[in-house]
């Protein structure tokens, strides 16, 4: 996309050609729209917002932004994919989601634990550092987007960091997410558990009058 078109559309046109040009989330929203339609109950709603949200921000150019709304997605995801009785997103739930439904997809040397080391940094220091990467047991994830690169221009760490393309994480997640929904469509136990756990969304709507009375749309 030339840089003269971006500086003469409109706002509101930008944004619609920046969308598009992202729109990984079209096989979401193709073959398998009716899946997730009837699986509204365990958050389909949520998990189509979060990817154009995503895709905005990308559309953008806004890459931090939409690394913090991926990372923080695959928590949620690990956390209606976790085991019966658990309460809350653990690391290991975080790092087996990524090994199943997001390295696979992905060119790179990269495994579940070093994503789990790049969701802590983005998350909490909007940077590659993190615990994980500090005692070796994940490698620093340094990200290329477009013409730029994201890196740890102070890292010291016992490992190397790699670097990953974010338009491909970007990607893999949203394929992840849609391997995610229809495997949980095909497990009775896991979608029930699923669906238990996305009664904890927030439930988003106009205050009526009093505390807990509300219209929701």
């Amino acid at each position: 996309m030339k840089n003269a078109t971006m500086k003469d559309a409109p706002a509101k046109r930008r944004t619609s050609e920046m969308r598009a040009e992202y729109d990984f989330s079209a096989g979401v929203r193709g073959k398998y729209t009716g899946r997730m339609q009837e699986m509204a109950a365990f958050g389909s709603r949520w998990l189509d917002q979060r990817i154009e949200a995503i895709n905005i921000c990308m559309g953008a150019g806004f890459a931090e932004a939409a690394l913090t709304l991926l990372y923080s997605g695959i928590d949620t995801l690990a956390f209606l994919g976790a085991p019966a009785g658990a309460k809350d997103v653990k690391q290991d739930d975080f790092v087996k989601w990524c090994d199943r439904y997001i390295v696979p997809l992905l060119s790179s040397t990269a495994a579940g634990a070093d994503l789990y080391g790049a969701r802590c940094g983005v998350l909490h220091t909007s940077s590659a550092a993190s615990r994980m990467g500090r005692q070796g047991d994940a490698r620093e994830v340094w990200y290329h987007f477009k013409d730029r690169a994201g890196v740890n221009l102070m890292a010291n760490t016992p490992r190397p960091a790699l670097m990953l393309e974010i338009e491909a994480l970007v990607d893999a997640f949203g394929k992840g997410s849609r391997q995610f929904v229809a495997d949980l469509e095909g497990d009775p136990v896991r979608r029930a558990n699923a669906q238990e756990r996305a009664g904890q969304f927030f439930s988003w709507g106009i205050l009526a009058s009093g505390r807990g009375s509300m219209m929701t749309r």
